[in-house]
């Protein structure tokens, strides 16, 4: 089994304990292919091997034993669904006619994650019917399936003991000599043609005048994409837009408060691809502006209709689809080189960007010692890191920040699903993955503290983490509908008063406090000089970040907040 993987391109393994998953732990670890790390709690293992595929690109392998243990990997399943990244579930199970019968660690396993999955598998290779060939060929399928659908697949596997009996493997040949596993499974980039309806509706928009937006949403740097968007973005009707988790070195970056209150015109055609966007008002301003085509590319060819504005699919990667649009956009010009009258100049919309950038960060000196103040500051120390941002309100004060990212190597946020899981075992598996690097990790109190089985994972890499410690879940406090409710606090802020110091030094992790900006800059040189993993908690309170998030607003001073209850 080890060598089927190893030939189909998997170098990696997240192993979980257990017994009944003893065979298939001990057949990966002793046939010395793989690079194996290890998990304790599988929700945390889930995420470090989702955080290795990103990294590495490639599919991952994460073993479990029986019963609820599959069901922990849940949550980064879901999130690898929608993250479209490769995992291989590879979960021991009991034999055949044990669930029901009051036997331990028996669930009903297979189809238990089947809505999140792109194909599901029974191995069985204890039954007479198993041979080498049909084993071969489920494992080749399935990482087939894995790699070309964009996504996670499991294969459910009944043992019978005896679990420990195995059969000593011939350790003679050792790992291969190649310098990493066989590129036999090579991800399809699709073709690159453009629907004929798609290349009329550019001749149109380009012959009258009209705006055409390209617009990148989250996801890895494709190489060779850029030298291809920077052509199309140096054209007179074409304008780029993106976040900074897209990861790309071009185009306008998507400030939400600048499309919260700059009056724009929309479009004559949309072009998008990537993961989702975190911007609330650009995608409100989408789907305000019905009057605009829409196309997405997307290489699996899902009907994505954010927008509610849908109108066609290219099933291709970006790179390829780009290329094709490029090639249509210069034949057009060419072909037609004096063209009506333009609209305004797209270059008005690039200005009012920097201007707001420029008026943005004249606010931020305004600041209280606040989340988004603490983050500017951290800012400088993030370049040619690796950076892992947790969900809720810190994606969104980090996106808000008005200063250019692009010496940042990478920026990933678990927006698959949006949940706050996850986010320092995702890094940990991206630091695996990528060991020559620095991989910074910014989350908040209440994530970190939900994640605490990140640290059960081994070997733990250098990682730097920057905890923004606002008492709670500060996004409930900055909703309208939740921050006006006398329960606010109690139920949906949920502050614990947690002594950090206490918790890192419970898992063996250096820990320093920062209360104010003196502090803050001796932290971040402290974290920054610090050979291993270290934690820098800043310590903010609610009245500061909401006074901060009103200043950013150019609002002045919060209105004061209704009396609580009792």
């Amino acid at each position: 089994m080890p060598q089927w993987l190893w030939d189909q391109g998997v170098g990696h393994a997240v192993l979980c304990p257990g017994s009944r998953s003893a065979p298939l732990s001990l057949a990966i670890a002793r046939s010395n292919l793989m690079e194996i790390f290890t998990g304790v709690d599988e929700r945390a293992a889930g995420f470090a091997a989702l955080g290795l595929s990103l990294g590495t690109g490639r599919p991952v392998v994460v073993v479990c034993t029986s019963g609820t243990a599959l069901l922990n990997l849940g949550p980064a399943v879901a999130e690898a669904y929608y993250l479209r990244l490769p995992l291989l579930i590879l979960s021991a199970d009991r034999p055949a006619g044990y669930e029901g019968q009051q036997r331990g660690q028996v669930i009903r396993q297979d189809g238990a994650l089947d809505h999140h999955l792109r194909a599901s598998f029974r191995w069985a290779p204890d039954e007479p019917e198993w041979d080498l060939q049909l084993s071969e060929n489920l494992f080749e399928q399935a990482l087939r399936t894995a790699v070309n659908e964009c996504g996670p697949v499991h294969i459910n596997i009944p043992l019978d003991e005896p679990l420990y009996d195995l059969v000593e493997l011939d350790h003679s040949v050792g790992k291969h000599s190649s310098s990493g596993p066989n590129d036999a499974l090579d991800r399809s980039p699709h073709h690159g043609s453009v629907p004929e309806e798609l290349q009329v509706e550019i001749d149109q928009a380009l012959a009258q005048g009209k705006r055409i937006w390209l617009l990148a949403g989250m996801g890895s740097t494709h190489e060779g994409l850029e030298p291809v968007l920077k052509e199309l973005e140096g054209l007179e009707q074409i304008c780029l837009w993106r976040e900074d988790l897209a990861n790309l070195k071009v185009g306008l970056p998507i400030r939400d408060e600048w499309f919260r209150t700059t009056p724009i015109d929309p479009p004559a055609l949309l072009i998008s691809w990537g993961g989702p966007l975190v911007s609330k008002y650009l995608q409100l301003f989408l789907r305000n502006n019905p009057l605009f085509k829409h196309w997405r590319i997307d290489p699996r060819g899902d009907k994505i209709d954010t927008y509610n504005r849908l109108d066609g699919i290219i099933q291709s990667s970006p790179k390829f689809a780009l290329e094709a649009i490029r090639n249509i956009v210069h034949d057009q010009i060419q072909e037609n080189p004096t063209r009506s009258i333009l609209e305004p100049s797209l270059t008005t919309s690039a200005n009012a960007v920097l201007d707001f950038d420029k008026k943005m960060r004249d606010r931020y000196n305004q600041l209280p010692f606040s989340d988004s103040l603490a983050l500017s500051v951290a800012l400088p120390f993030l370049k040619q890191k690796r950076v892992h941002l947790g969900n809720s309100s810190l994606v969104r004060k980090f996106l808000a920040l008005p200063w250019d990212k692009d010496s940042i190597l990478s920026i990933h946020c678990n927006r698959g699903t949006s949940g706050i899981e996850g986010s320092m075992s995702t890094a940990i598996g991206h630091a695996w993955a990528h060991p020559e690097d620095s991989v910074w990790v910014l989350n908040g109190d209440l994530a970190t503290a939900y994640d605490a089985g990140a640290w059960l994972l081994e070997p733990r890499p250098s990682i730097k983490i920057l905890l923004l410690n606002n008492g709670g879940g500060d996004i409930f406090r900055q909703l309208p509908g939740a921050s006006k409710q006398p329960e606010c606090e109690p139920l949906f802020a949920t502050p614990r008063n947690m002594n950090w110091s206490a918790w890192c030094q419970g898992y063996g992790l250096p820990h320093r406090l920062a209360t104010d900006l003196n502090s803050l800059a001796d932290g971040l040189n402290w974290l920054n000089d610090h050979a291993g993993v270290a934690i820098l908690e800043i310590q903010t309170n609610p009245t500061c970040n909401r006074q901060a998030e009103h200043l950013l607003r150019g609002q002045g001073e919060p209105p004061q907040k209704p009396p609580r209850r009792g």
